[in-house]
């Protein structure tokens, strides 16, 4: 009797397609199977008298029938990862994102996650602890009174995630005394103490913010250097501390770097949560807020897709899309693969089936021929009504199928940014170590191995230096030397280390420093 060889889809679970699944009365003696799982083949042959214990994936037992017949894994084989021909497709690098910090930079509603302290009326005055003044409830706003020489003041605000990012967002008024260039707002350590993680100087009168990544699960917001006459006052208009994510939100084409969206839509990049609403397999998934009907998130650039030497590479060929949704709408988020031939936005046309609904995750494909003679070619997440779905994982693939659990990013990425970006602007060279991701607003995101970047300084006298690492000991990126007071400038790439921070040591006095960032390379 000659032998068989069975092809299953899955291992386990008896259900259609599983090696399981099949009756054990129909099964011989080195019968073989061959199982093909998440892009993994597995090879195995029957043991009509094994009678092992199961233990997937080396022992298999049907789920009827088996008696003593068990399949035994003989060998593993590993599908090669197809290239991901989609750039920044992890929703990491945000450049042009309209969060922003800084002086005049206020409260930004449309990036707000969830608020953590909030005071516009003075009720919360009792929380914070003062040295050499009082803090009070004026009515309408907290009152700050000089009582001594050497004024600060803090707040510890709680239930912080270590490694998310958060705004204070503080509009301070001038009362018997004014707020000047030399008082400074800062986020350190919990009771007001240890170390700065941020800081923001000149709390001029007006609207202010400052964005940190936490470290710890409480941190203290800080008022520093309130050098005022005893008796004189501050006003503090409003507070807040808020978790904020990097997003796109104006009536424009602007989204994530490589990316283009409908004019109107909202979108954002969405911190990871373990699984609910970003996908295992990436840190970010990518929030659309979708507002009309017809809103769409489009790669590559529309001033790219249109161009011979783009469209080319694809004419012909056969081209799969594919990337984890989530929706909670039933028949709105789709994929759609667009050449010359195809209606765009529409869901017959060129198109992966709708995502059900439900709020889960589910894996959308769609695979196509493009066209020729084609002009054009994109790839687009389409979105049929008003609702907020996310996006995690696309890849974009030459041949026939992607398969879930198979996404891939290509290790070494350098993304150019269409943004300017930076570190320092207009400020001074310190002796610090940056933060990169909260420094940049969430522009720039964590797992990022180096950057590309720029620098324009003006030292106060020669022989003065200027170096950049990754902490002490480390290899140094750049050095620099001034030969006098004129304005120096350099191009370097350097390295960023595990916790996304840069160091810089300098001597002497460096000012009108602009820091820019103009690429990053990913892990």
């Amino acid at each position: 009797m000659s032998n068989k060889i069975y092809p299953a889809t899955s291992l386990i679970g008896g259900g259609e397609g599983a090696l399981d699944a099949i009756d054990g009365d129909l099964l011989n003696d080195k019968d073989g199977a061959m199982v093909v799982e998440l892009g993994t083949t597995y090879f195995y042959h029957l043991d009509a008298d094994s009678a092992a214990a199961e233990s997937s994936p080396n022992v298999i037992s049907p789920d009827s029938n088996a008696g003593d017949k068990r399949w035994l894994l003989t060998g593993i084989e590993a599908m090669p990862v197809a290239q991901n021909l989609l750039t920044n497709s992890d929703f990491g690098i945000w450049s042009n994102s309209g969060l922003a910090q800084g002086a005049g930079s206020g409260r930004q509603t449309d990036f707000n996650v969830s608020n953590l302290y909030t005071d516009a009326d003075g009720s919360t005055f009792a929380s914070w602890t003062m040295t050499d003044a009082t803090m009070t409830d004026a009515g309408a706003n907290l009152l700050i009174t000089e009582t001594g020489a050497t004024q600060s003041g803090w707040v510890d605000v709680a239930s912080l995630v270590v490694g998310k990012l958060y705004k204070v967002s503080i509009i301070t008024a001038n009362g018997t005394g004014a707020w000047s260039a030399d008082h400074d707002l800062a986020v350190g350590a919990s009771g007001g103490g240890g170390t700065i993680v941020a800081t923001l100087e000149g709390l001029v009168a007006g609207a202010h913010g400052l964005i940190f990544k936490a470290t710890a699960t409480t941190h203290s917001i800080n008022l520093l250097n309130l050098d005022l006459g005893v008796g004189e006052t501050l006003n503090i208009t409003s507070i807040y501390v808020d978790e904020v994510i990097p997003g796109c939100v104006g009536a424009d084409a602007l989204g994530p770097d490589g990316w283009y969206k409908k004019s109107g839509m909202e979108i954002f990049r969405q911190h990871n949560d373990g699984g609910t609403l970003t996908k295992d397999g990436s840190f970010y998934s990518g929030k659309m807020d979708s507002l009309a009907a017809g809103d769409y998130l489009r790669w590559p650039l529309s001033v790219i897709e249109t161009l011979a030497e783009h469209y080319q590479r694809f004419a012909g060929r056969m081209v799969t899309f594919g990337a984890w949704v989530y929706a909670t709408t039933a028949s709105h988020a789709f994929l759609q693969l667009v050449d010359s031939d195809t209606t765009d936005d529409d869901q017959s046309s060129d198109s992966s089936s709708y995502h059900t609904g439900g709020s889960t995750w589910e894996w959308l494909e769609v695979t196509m021929i493009v066209s020729a003679t084609t002009t054009e070619f994109r790839c687009s997440f389409c979105f049929d009504s008003t609702t907020v779905a996310y996006i995690s994982q696309p890849m974009l693939v030459f041949g026939s199928s992607i398969g879930e659990g198979n996404f891939s990013r290509p290790s070494g990425e350098v993304i150019d940014l269409e943004a300017i970006t930076r570190a320092i602007n207009n400020g001074a060279f310190l002796n610090e170590t940056i933060n990169i991701e909260a420094r940049t607003s969430g522009k720039i995101p964590k797992d990022v191995k180096g950057l590309f970047m720029i620098y324009l300084a003006t030292p106060d006298a020669a022989n003065r230096l200027i170096q950049f690492d990754t902490g002490a000991n480390t290899p140094r990126s750049l050095i620099d030397y001034s030969n006098g007071n004129q304005t120096y400038g350099n191009s370097f790439r350097t390295d960023l280390a595990v916790d996304g921070t840069l160091r810089t040591q300098k001597s002497g006095t460096w000012s009108a420093v602009s820091l820019e960032i103009i690429a990053v390379e990913i892990r």
